[in-house]
């Protein structure tokens, strides 16, 4: 029986170094605004989304038919409407507002959404309207994350549309 309590003895004490030996391992993360720490986590999940439709609807075809939106340009803009959904459903009452990053990404939204669903926007403006609601997007998450007192959110950033991220290692976001 002596030899099981040396044993679990011995694990505490790993523990205990291992602990001790990673920075912050069995620190507090700073207490900040819950919500707007939650809220920067879930933007940054829509962020990586959104920024992969924009990726696929890059170069994706032509007209089918006569005035017809081509299907990888309806997708991006399904993808751009469920993204300011997103971002409208989960914002916290203290990031709202008439004025800030939360404004400036909600007017963003829906200036992009009212061009994509004219039926005679280009592709390429549509993308192009794509990447700078996906940039609103992006600054409303760091804002989320500094209101949050914390890194965690904004640390974790998503890939820009366009750069190719299967071939990048990313860090698992960290809880």
């Amino acid at each position: 029986m002596q030899v099981g309590a040396g044993w679990a003895v011995g694990g505490v004490l790993t523990v205990l170094l291992l602990a001790a030996a990673v920075p912050g391992a069995a620190q507090q993360a700073p207490a900040g605004d819950a919500p707007a720490a939650s809220y920067a986590t879930q933007l940054r999940d829509t962020e990586a989304r959104f920024g992969r439709a924009i990726e696929q609807a890059q170069g994706a075809g032509t007209r089918t038919q006569a005035g017809a939106m081509p299907p990888g340009q309806q997708q991006l803009m399904d993808a751009t409407q469920a993204a300011w959904q997103a971002m409208q459903s989960a914002a916290p009452e203290a990031m709202r507002g008439a004025s800030g990053p939360y404004a400036d990404a909600d007017r963003t939204f829906r200036r992009v959404v009212e061009a994509m669903r004219v039926g005679s926007t280009p592709s390429d403006a549509a993308v192009a309207g794509a990447r700078e609601a996906h940039t609103a997007l992006g600054k409303l998450r760091e804002a989320a994350a500094q209101a949050g007192g914390g890194a965690e959110a904004s640390g974790a950033s998503a890939p820009s549309p366009g750069a190719n991220s299967r071939d990048t290692l990313q860090e698992p976001p960290r809880r």
